[in-house]
């Protein structure tokens, strides 16, 4: 299986350091929301990654330096593609994906 994150993404992704991205089916379709290594916002008392390294719905793969975690039901798939579209009026990258 192929992983590729559009330039921007991986720019956006180090600029607000995020440092995994989570990839899964929701009732409208595929999603992908960045999350930060450390608890973040500050509300949040446990670590995120954490989280996700301790299931089972999900498998883990090693990007570059990005964790990237996949939903199991996903695969077995050729490509995800994660691509980000920019927002003019708020400056933010919002995230989805495509698979193939």
């Amino acid at each position: 299986m192929k992983i590729i994150i559009e330039e921007k993404v991986k720019k956006y992704m180090e600029k607000n350091q995020i440092s995994a991205l989570v990839i899964e089916m929701t009732p409208v379709g595929c999603s992908c929301v960045g999350i930060h290594k450390h608890a973040e916002p500050s509300y949040l008392e446990k670590d995120r990654i954490e989280e996700y390294q301790n299931t089972k719905t999900h498998v883990q793969y090693l990007l570059e330096k990005n964790l990237v975690f996949i939903e199991k039901t996903l695969l077995p798939c050729e490509e995800i593609v994660v691509l980000g579209t920019h927002n003019p009026f708020n400056k933010k990258i919002y995230l989805h994906c495509e698979i193939k």
